[in-house]
């Protein structure tokens, strides 16, 4: 599983949490906007979202740096 934070991809099997950087590795991006749909964790936003899709409001990857605004892919 690869980091979030610092794209550390070799992570020993079962592990929760980054052995460089102590990101939890299997966190959610979650939209920031509590009264969306996609704050829940089963209605997660895909890794590489900057912003919800449904409100505009900023995902919570975008809030701590694992995406950035303009890396978008085209």
């Amino acid at each position: 599983m690869k980091c979030y934070n610092c794209s550390i991809e070799k992570h020993r099997e079962g592990a929760q949490y980054c052995y460089s950087c102590g990101c939890k590795l299997d966190e959610p991006n979650l939209c920031t906007n509590q009264e969306c749909t996609n704050s829940k964790v089963e209605n997660a936003l895909p890794d590489n979202f900057a912003y919800c899709d449904r409100c505009g409001s900023k995902s919570s990857f975008l809030v701590k740096k694992y995406v950035k605004e303009n890396d978008l892919p085209f």
